[in-house]
């Protein structure tokens, strides 16, 4: 939670603030981001490994 709050108003005040401010690491925040990109790449291959039964 304090992780999407942090994301949706990185534009409005600076990362190290907002972490600072809800007492989380900037490094845990950065973890989260890369975890995330990391869900979805692989979401969307399942996703395409499924397509292709579908096919089939």
């Amino acid at each position: 939670m304090k992780y999407a709050f942090i994301r949706r108003h990185r534009r409005v005040w600076s990362i190290s603030v907002q972490c600072r401010v809800l007492q989380v690491s900037v490094a845990g925040f950065h973890q989260h981001v890369v975890r995330r990109a990391s869900d979805a790449q692989r979401r969307h291959l399942r996703d395409d490994a499924l397509l292709e039964r579908i096919n089939e």
